[in-house]
């Protein structure tokens, strides 16, 4: 009884001949599988990192906005100076119209 057969490559379709041994080295060492395989850990990486930035972004946002929009800080005292600076302006045109 031979060892040999004839099989083909359920990763990319290939047809080969031989042994046992050259079936199951073709299923684990299969190019196209392999090549396909890589683009997807790169995509999964790429990804995993770019969610990683895009979070730690947020997180340095939300933490910024708290501490400028505080009670008290500066921010909030400038924005507090121009809304009463605008108010008298308007009052004081007001009354001279």
């Amino acid at each position: 009884m031979s060892s040999e057969i004839y099989g083909q490559c359920i990763k990319c379709q290939h047809w080969y001949k031989g042994s046992v041994n050259t079936h199951l080295r073709h299923q684990q060492y299969c190019y196209p599988y392999f090549k396909r395989q890589a683009v997807l850990t790169i995509q999964q990486v790429f990804r995993s990192w770019y969610q990683k930035r895009i979070d730690s972004a947020k997180t340095i946002q939300h933490a910024v906005i708290k501490w400028l929009y505080r009670p008290g800080g500066t921010l909030m005292k400038q924005v507090k100076d121009r809304y009463y600076c605008e108010a008298m302006t308007q009052r004081v045109n007001a009354h001279n119209v």
